[in-house]
């Protein structure tokens, strides 16, 4: 390029729809079907980054997304909004929440010593007019919003698990 000048761009992430679809084929007739696989136990889950950037949000925020894949395919996507006041964030948290077709739990965040940081709550969102549900697992500290979405509620409990342990949520 023989233009050096920067260029910022803007992204904009809608709420994102995982699908999962699974096939099975017999290779050979005569042989006799493997048995199928367990679901393997949520702390021995491994996420694999598939795509990671910036947001820039209507209304002022900013912040990070980060997309992640596990080894039996299952998809967390999650995100961090920054916002400029403790009444924007909490704004963003109940616009979020409004989406919810069923509340499943909702109590404050803890650290991993025990201590207080935000409000948290984990909901289910309906798909469309489908019968699918994205978990979602959100919580405010400070002034800055966490999300984690999954179509699966047991894999985003365990991404918190993992990388944002708590009180509540270790092990």
């Amino acid at each position: 390029m023989s233009n050096h000048s920067s260029t910022t761009m803007r992204t904009t992430v809608l709420p994102t729809i995982f699908t999962c679809i699974a096939l099975s084929v017999p290779m050979c007739n005569s042989q006799p079907e493997p048995p199928i696989p367990q679901e393997p136990k949520i702390g021995s889950v491994r996420f694999h980054l598939v795509i990671q950037g910036r947001l820039a949000i209507k209304g002022g925020g900013s912040g990070d997304f980060s997309d992640y894949k596990t080894d039996d395919g299952i998809r967390v996507h999650t995100r961090i909004e920054s916002w400029r006041s403790p009444d924007q964030v909490r704004d963003a948290m109940q616009k979020l929440r409004n989406q919810a077709n069923r509340i499943v739990d909702t109590h404050p965040k803890l650290d991993e010593y025990g201590r207080t940081i935000g409000e948290r709550a984990v909901f289910l969102v309906q798909i469309g007019h489908s019968k699918s549900s994205l978990a979602v697992v959100a919580w405010i500290k400070e002034r800055d919003l966490y999300v984690i979405e999954s179509p699966n509620l047991d894999y985003a409990l365990a991404f918190e698990a993992k990388f944002y342990p708590s009180k509540t949520t270790a092990n």
